[in-house]
């Protein structure tokens, strides 16, 4: 089992627990059982989107809601316009994708990581 980085994120004010994936090509990837998704669906406006998605198994094609939502936060990290994609996951996570303008400190020996925003 891999360990993931587990962070709490906070949207519209409320908290969710999601895992630090920096092999997802998603910015924030929300399964669409989730409470998250359920507040995420009824206050904000989500165009569907078709995509392909790889994975060990092969390439599916996945339907899934999409959205920029104005404001995340990581901590003290804020970040605005973040995508959205809502769909049939296994877990709440933030990808690669967020970290466009970021700087990321990874020790694996001590099991700890550091964020900082450079831009």
């Amino acid at each position: 089992m891999i360990n993931y980085p587990n962070k709490t994120i906070e949207i519209d004010r409320k908290q969710y627990k999601v895992i630090i994936d920096l092999g997802s090509t998603s910015s924030l990837n929300v399964p669409a059982e989730t409470e998250l998704a359920k507040q995420l669906l009824h206050k904000y406006a989500f165009q569907q989107n078709e995509r392909k998605r790889y994975t060990v198994g092969g390439v599916e094609t996945i339907t899934e809601q999409v959205r920029k939502v104005p404001k995340m936060k990581i901590g003290t990290l804020e970040f605005t316009d973040v995508d959205v994609n809502i769909n049939q996951s296994s877990q709440t996570r933030i990808g690669m994708p967020l970290f466009q303008h970021c700087l990321i400190y990874i020790d694996n020996t001590n099991k700890k990581y550091r964020i900082m925003k450079v831009n």
